[in-house]
């Protein structure tokens, strides 16, 4: 899936696996996206957009929050 340029700054974002899991592995999820434009974090915790076990989950709600804002 094609993700949406970054809501923030039209920045080209990028889906990343995290492995291991960070120190708080019940509120870490395995995909999280990146915008290195902005220093954008999103998805890599609860705190941070959510939690994604698969790519397909992340992107949907990165390109939804793209949408959004």
């Amino acid at each position: 899936m094609k993700l949406k340029p970054c809501p923030f700054c039209g920045g080209e974002p990028t889906l990343e696996k995290l492995e291991p899991r960070l120190y708080r592995p019940l509120c870490n999820g395995i995909y999280s996206i990146a915008c290195y434009s902005c220093d954008l974090n999103f998805g890599y915790d609860l705190d941070y957009g959510g939690i994604f076990e698969t790519e397909d989950e992340a992107a949907e709600a990165w390109n939804r929050r793209a949408e959004n804002d």
